[in-house]
């Protein structure tokens, strides 16, 4: 089935600056584009029906702006990890979506359940191209995000190309000082000129479960 991907408007000021451009000339760059990917054909949980605990504090279902990146929330794809497959609780082992397309960025919105050592890889992206070669990109626990539960607000002591996206204080516990997160990485596409045909998510069968809430291509 084909991915459905939704493409998001520019923003008011990037279109004010569109219509300066009819009458004078340009200088800087162009406002980029977003296309965002339905996660649906394979959610194990809609947003909204998501809830690893009753301490989650997570953003409104919807369309939202985190780091000036768009992203819809409307599912939720989970991967197996070792932890929860030794309990019996199996979830699926990777997730394919069909692209067709070119772009610069991967812009990934996620979380895991279940924490791991800082550095541990929990899941592998890969690109595929249109001339038969692949992209393999390994996602890890601490520079790329952390458990949903483990964050600290005031520096967030990831890789260099990952921010905190959401931070909010746990509904159990407001006051107390945990917080409940999310996390953006921005992953460079390093061949831009060639067409993507498809972008999978793997487990790799770490200690965490790979979580993954938003995707949005540049």
């Amino acid at each position: 089935m084909k991915t459905q991907f939704h493409k998001f408007p520019k923003s008011v000021a990037a279109t004010a600056l569109l219509l300066v451009t009819l009458t004078l000339p340009t200088f800087g760059a162009q406002a980029p584009e977003y296309f965002s990917v339905d996660l649906s054909p394979h959610q194990l949980w809609t947003w909204v029906n998501y809830r690893p605990s009753f301490e989650w504090s997570p953003p409104a279902a919807g369309r939202h702006n985190f780091n000036g990146v768009p992203f819809n929330l409307t599912s939720v794809v989970q991967l197996t990890g070792a932890s929860q497959a030794r309990t019996g609780d199996f979830r699926p082992t990777q997730a394919a979506y069909r692209l067709d397309r070119k772009f610069t960025k991967i812009h990934l919105l996620h979380h895991c359940e279940f924490r791991s050592a800082t550095g541990s890889p929990i899941a592998k992206m890969i690109l595929r191209y249109e001339d038969g070669t692949e992209y393999v990109f390994i996602l890890r626990y601490g520079l790329h995000f952390q458990d949903w539960n483990a964050i600290t607000p005031t520096a967030s002591g990831m890789g260099a190309t990952t921010k905190h996206a959401w931070v909010s204080p746990q509904l159990s516990s407001l006051g107390s000082g945990n917080y409940s997160g999310l996390w953006h990485t921005v992953v460079p596409n390093p061949h831009p000129e060639k067409s993507v045909t498809e972008i999978e998510f793997q487990t790799v069968f770490g200690p965490s479960s790979y979580t993954l809430d938003g995707l949005t291509f540049e």
